[in-house]
């Protein structure tokens, strides 16, 4: 004798419920598998690492809220955050041969967080990096997805301020959600521990100037900061979108072109000729440093 122990409706409530599980376990799975395939592209920047190669890690640092010594509890709705945007630099010290890190911190009171104002910082820590380290000529970059990285004006603005700073940039590879920015993340955080501290002892962060004094006075080893403005009537690029950009996650550069792959080193590529997407290049940024 069959004996029902569901009703109709329960029984589509379970199917249900069992087929968005499976959905989900088959996307995380995906992530996880996309996640470790992007990864190898950081793990083979490092492994060629020289005294002419770096690897550069970038990220938008949650927007800092300002904060008062002593503060009134009217004063602490309605705080305006200041954006700072971190570069973890990996290369080989010239003197130890050892890989070293070093982070650049570009503090700004207000900007767009969009592919100019990155495009900027990214000119002037190329020119920091030439500075510092004479000998560098190649970089690798690595950053996550947001819009402001993950576009066509900043893939194809970055390849001329490398030529005109005098360093390469060889690649660029865009991690997966919550993976890939660790090495961003880790100096983020006794950074903030930093600024509070100095705030404790009397002083008030409330501009980004205070927010690099902070970082001067109880400094973090390896952390360079400066104060930045950027200049938008610098902005001078014209060019077509590469269709269908959000689908590519690895970009390669090649004397007439940038080579795209939907994951990294997964068959040969495809080929997008500079010529069918420039218009008018752009110029020097002249970041205000």
């Amino acid at each position: 004798e069959n004996s029902s122990f569901f009703s109709k409706e329960q029984q589509e409530d379970l199917l249900y419920d069992f087929y968005e599980a499976r959905q989900d376990i088959w996307e995380w799975k995906a992530h996880v598998m996309r996640s470790e395939n992007q990864e190898r592209a950081k793990q083979e920047a490092i492994k060629i690492i020289d005294k002419s190669t770096a690897l550069v890690t970038m990220d938008w640092a949650m927007k800092f809220q300002c904060q008062k010594y002593r503060e009134k509890q009217s004063e602490w709705f309605g705080k305006r955050g200041l954006s700072w945007h971190v570069s973890s630099v990996l290369l080989k010290d010239p003197d130890t041969d050892d890989v070293v890190v070093h982070t650049y911190v570009h503090l700004f009171d207000s900007c767009s967080q969009d592919w100019f104002t990155v495009v900027s910082v990214l000119e002037d820590l190329l020119e920091q990096l030439k500075k510092r380290h004479p000998q560098l000529q190649k970089v690798y970059l690595k950053s996550d997805e947001a819009g402001c990285y993950h576009n066509t004006f900043t893939l194809i603005s970055i390849n001329t301020i490398g030529k005109r700073v005098g360093i390469r940039i060889q690649g660029y590879d865009y991690s997966e959600p919550n993976h890939g920015k660790d090495i961003c993340d880790r100096i983020i955080c006794p950074m903030k521990s930093s600024i509070r501290r100095y705030c404790d002892e009397g002083h008030d962060i409330e501009s980004a100037a205070a927010m690099r004094e902070a970082l001067y006075k109880k400094p973090v080893k390896g952390v360079t900061a400066a104060v930045c403005s950027v200049n938008e009537q610098r902005r001078s690029l014209n060019a077509k979108k590469i269709p269908q950009i959000s689908t590519y996650h690895s970009f390669r550069y090649e004397e007439d072109g940038i080579r795209v792959w939907k994951a990294y080193s997964v068959g040969p590529g495809k080929l997008i000729k500079f010529g069918s997407l420039l218009k008018c290049s752009q110029g020097p940024t002249a970041l205000s440093v």
